[in-house]
């Protein structure tokens, strides 16, 4: 989870009402290897090493922030890599801006709403919702998983 001070960061947190501006999910696809994917604005999905990430993020003068993913999600990892192969191989795997609207409405209403696409917090709702077979109510925003995680701890 990221907290940013740029506008764009500040504007997702206020319009959320949470602490985070982004989620992005770190995965371990064989032994040793530990990566990072996340659907990030403008690009759309996105996977790198989690060196890479964390020297991104830390240049942008981000606050980052681990939470643990409940252990329903760590027992059920095989759906979500085919899911992440899928966003390798697909042409159309871009950030979906109209789904933003979306997600702060469902943040005031409590009400999940369909979308064409994903945003940071739904590629990670959607991710998570495979792995378990579990629907998390409502639209996720980055902020939720304060809450849906076991625990949050800032990075230092």
């Amino acid at each position: 989870l990221c907290h940013d001070t740029d506008l764009t960061g500040r504007l997702i947190e206020k319009v959320t009402t949470g602490a985070f501006c982004h989620a992005a999910m770190i995965v371990i696809p064989n032994p040793g290897q530990i990566l990072v994917s996340e659907m990030m604005q403008p690009a759309g999905y996105a996977c790198m090493t989690i060196d890479d990430w964390f020297n991104e993020r830390l240049q942008r003068g981000q606050k980052l922030f681990f939470g643990v993913a409940p252990k329903e999600v760590h027992d059920n990892p095989a759906p979500i890599m085919d899911r992440l192969q899928r966003y390798v191989d697909q042409k159309n795997r871009g950030y979906d801006f109209t789904a933003l609207p979306l997600v702060w409405l469902s943040d005031i209403t409590g009400k999940s709403y369909v979308t064409r696409g994903e945003v940071c917090s739904l590629f990670v709702q959607n991710c998570w919702e495979i792995a378990t077979g579990v629907d998390i109510p409502g639209n996720a925003s980055p902020s939720d998983f304060l809450y849906l995680c076991d625990s949050v701890a800032l990075i230092r």
